[in-house]
């Protein structure tokens, strides 16, 4: 993929370039900074697409310190790999996927038939909470090329796998052919070409049984489907949520509309309305004339399906503002940003026809089922206004949001959001991360102008696309201070240690870059990763 005016809002992988990922780790928020970049055999086309899904599990292993999952869903001709990683990530670690020895375990999908090039693509690595109530957080690994019977085509398939303290690789083929054990379970896709996988979600504790579910977005049958937390490793098949026969196993989310353009987004993992139970967001980019929407599903038990277009007291809508803003083109459930013991929405509009500058809204959580219109917020949330630095096109700025760690201590869930394409210090399309502390005011942010409210983060090199893709603040350095991650488009992984304290500029350590010695950043509000990626 190549940064244009035209860059569009799909998801559509088979366009992007063949070549190795990226994801950074800002880790902590500490006064000093190192670097650390797990490794990724050079130039092998198996690793494309790897950090593109890159979040921190929670705790995998049962040491009490949150682990790293990363899919690579090119690896061996496409049928994919993921990789669990055990934490904590050390300052100055070097650490290998291919040979994680002891530090974690490989999860392979099948390899694909003799003499075809297109495989399962199982990489598609989420983290999926304690489904099956054992203690240990397990991980859910998307395979939307999957097609588990005959006559549904690429419906695709969902693997949960369990949690483990052993570093044993993990077969997605046992699990095609039901053989795995009590490793885990999988689900499949309900029609042909339904591709479940590319979008799952950790759902919490929907039904209040103690287990934590599952949301499974699809895209062509234009559905979500809630899976409960389950122990047994009997496979779970979307069909029968459809026919409505499927019994306690969860229930469907119906949107209205199917088309590959329309992204199916999907969040879940706190609760908006403060009943006690976990709720979701879907966000769908291509409602009312590319407006676009994000809808809040209340948790609950039982197998009735639930119509958005009804929602009633179920839940509620998030309008988009105006058209072609593809609101709900990214979401998250993000903590509680303002502190009023609610869960906050964070929904990405990245696209704007008129001024080409995206945005992100915060939508505080509330207890009605009134309709929430974004063009009059009001103090039920707040803007972060984002702008453009791409010198012909836009900075796809709230292509990729997320929320729910504490970078910065003050008790308050922050905010990341990605902008993939932006430009700056005359490096086209190098990307950039805005880091934006939580806050109760409903006085909008300007990204460009965050002063002491956040701190931005600068790809090192031309064309390098940070922001890819952003995950969940998270403790994966074992410090008890909430982690950044997030994806780029070249490189291996790399882990930056030192985040900023509210008020407080970042020192690093004097880091060298690949042709020459740089000096020691001293930035108030800005990371530039050009002198610290070697």
């Amino acid at each position: 993929m190549t940064s244009s005016a035209s860059f569009g809002f799909r998801r559509e992988w088979s366009s992007l370039p063949v070549m190795v990922m990226a994801a950074i780790a800002l880790v902590g928020a500490t006064p000093s900074a190192a670097i650390e970049r797990v490794k990724l055999p050079e130039g092998a086309a198996s690793l494309a697409h790897v950090s593109a899904y890159v979040q921190a599990a929670g705790d995998v292993n049962g040491d009490g310190i949150p682990d790293l999952v990363a899919g690579d869903f090119g690896a061996r001709n496409w049928a994919g790999s993921s990789y669990v990683i055990f934490g904590p990530i050390e300052e100055g670690e070097k650490i290998d996927p291919q040979a994680l020895g002891d530090r974690g375990f490989r999860i392979d999908g099948a390899e694909p038939e003799e003499g075809s090039y297109s495989g399962d693509r199982a990489g598609f690595a989420f983290a999926a909470g304690d489904v099956n109530g054992d203690g240990l957080e397990d991980v859910a690994i998307g395979s939307p090329n999957k097609g588990q019977h005959p006559e549904r085509s690429s419906s695709g398939s969902v693997y949960v796998v369990f949690g483990k303290s052993s570093a044993d690789p993990v077969s997605l083929a046992m699990f095609d052919v039901n053989a795995q054990g009590p490793t885990g379970f999988r689900i499949d896709g309900p029609t042909w070409r339904a591709r479940i996988g590319e979008d799952v979600a950790a759902a919490g504790d929907i039904d209040g049984d103690g287990l934590d579910d599952l949301i499974v977005g699809s895209p062509f049958r234009g559905a979500s489907y809630v899976v409960f937390g389950k122990q047994t490793p009997e496979p779970v098949d979307l069909l029968t949520f459809d026919l409505d026969a499927q019994g306690p196993l969860g229930f469907r989310i119906e949107t209205g509309t199917v088309s590959r353009n329309d992204l199916y987004e999907v969040a879940g993992g706190g609760d908006i309305n403060g009943d006690g139970v976990s709720d979701l967001v879907i966000g769908v980019i291509r409602n009312t004339y590319g407006r676009g929407a994000a809808y809040v599903i209340f948790g609950k038990g039982g197998s009735d399906p639930v119509d958005v277009k009804q929602l009633g007291d179920k839940g509620f809508w998030i309008k988009g503002k105006r058209r072609g803003a593809h609101t709900g083109y990214s979401i998250d459930i993000a903590g509680d940003v303002n502190g009023d013991g609610l869960a906050d929405v964070i929904v990405g509009a990245p696209a704007s026809y008129v001024s080409r500058r995206g945005h992100a809204f915060v939508v505080f959580g509330k207890r009605d089922s009134r309709t929430v219109r974004l063009r009059g917020l009001g103090s039920g949330g707040f803007k972060l206004e984002g702008g453009t630095t791409h010198p012909i096109g836009q900075d796809c700025t709230a292509c990729s949001v997320a929320g729910g760690g504490d970078v910065n201590g003050d008790g308050r869930a922050d905010l990341v959001v990605g902008a993939r394409y932006a430009s700056y210090r005359g490096k086209r399309a190098s990307g950039a991360v805005y880091v934006i502390f939580g806050k109760k005011s409903a006085l909008k942010v300007d990204l460009f102008d965050l002063g002491d409210r956040g701190f931005k983060i600068i790809g090192p090199y031309m064309d390098a696309y940070v922001g890819y893709r952003v995950g969940k603040p998270s403790d994966v350095g074992g410090d008890s201070r909430a982690d950044i991650l997030t994806g780029s488009l070249e490189g291996g992984y790399i882990v930056i240690t030192g985040a900023r304290q509210r008020g407080a500029p970042i020192f690093p350590s004097r880091l060298r870059h690949a042709s020459k010695v740089s000096e020691p950043l001293r930035l108030v509000n800005d990371l530039d990763l050009a002198p610290i990626v070697p």
